[in-house]
């Protein structure tokens, strides 16, 4: 039977084993080549290699936010209020004759505020300023520049902001994270070369840090013109950020 020592369990051969005497030493074999092997492989884990990983990808945007609107002032607040109504009744209006859906038109602000001036130090009330913006959705980025032209021949009279992004960002950003895992495989290689060690390639975890995209943004405030607007989108630049941990020996 097996005996308890200081150390391990060990094998009493004064007892009548039913087994026989071949079968507990391969018993007892097999049990070191167990234990040598979990050391070896608890020694090798015991090695890790933390590196973190960006992958950026640049895109054409495919789609443009553009916020303008109406401002109406008047002594006369009703007068104001239908002046501004009637103005951005036509801007919708002709809009929707260049093809932009209803799901893409949407009021931003609405505001109605008394303008005062300031005359020898006294507060004068001058009027009302009605103020009314609308966010267009613009999903054909040619006729950006002749929206917003038609927009202001219509009774538009500011352009607050033009801001581009992509329909469908998730495609392009697996594509941007994949990146950012084959630059933590590229530092684990170049780790490899400079310490003389062997970096398993196949990473033991990944977590993903974080993501973003670089939207560009053109700001403008602007009257009517006489020549057609031209609005240049550049590219968004989307990135991902990986932590990856491999094991060496």
């Amino acid at each position: 039977m097996f005996k308890k020592t200081s150390a391990k369990y060990s094998y009493d051969y004064s007892y009548k084993n039913p087994f026989k005497k071949h079968d507990v030493k391969r018993y007892e074999k097999e049990k070191m080549k167990k234990e040598i092997k979990e050391s070896k492989e608890e020694k090798r884990c015991s090695y890790i290699l933390e590196l973190e990983g960006k992958g950026t990808v640049k895109v054409k945007p495919d789609v443009a936010t553009v916020t303008l609107g109406v401002i109406t002032e008047n002594e006369e607040l009703e007068v104001a209020k239908i002046e501004n109504s009637r103005k951005v009744e036509r801007v919708l209006e002709v809009l929707k004759e260049m093809g932009i859906d209803d799901d893409d038109l949407q009021t931003e602000t609405f505001s109605i505020e008394p303008q005062y001036d300031y005359e020898g130090g006294k507060k004068v009330f001058r009027g009302f300023k009605v103020t009314n913006k609308l966010t267009i959705t613009i999903r054909n980025l040619e006729k950006i520049g002749e929206i917003i032209d038609t927009a202001i021949d219509s009774g538009a009279n500011i352009v607050e902001s033009i801001k581009f992004s992509i329909a469908q960002p998730d495609t392009y950003y697996n594509e941007a994270l994949n990146l950012a895992i084959l630059n933590t495989i590229e530092k684990a290689r170049s780790i490899e070369h400079t310490l003389k060690v062997k970096v398993n390639m196949i990473p033991i975890k990944i977590t993903e840090e974080s993501y973003g995209y670089a939207y560009p943004v053109e700001r403008t405030y602007m009257e009517a013109v006489d020549t057609t607007t031209i609005i240049q989108s550049g590219l968004i630049e989307i990135t991902a950020r990986v932590n990856t941990v491999f094991d060496y020996e």
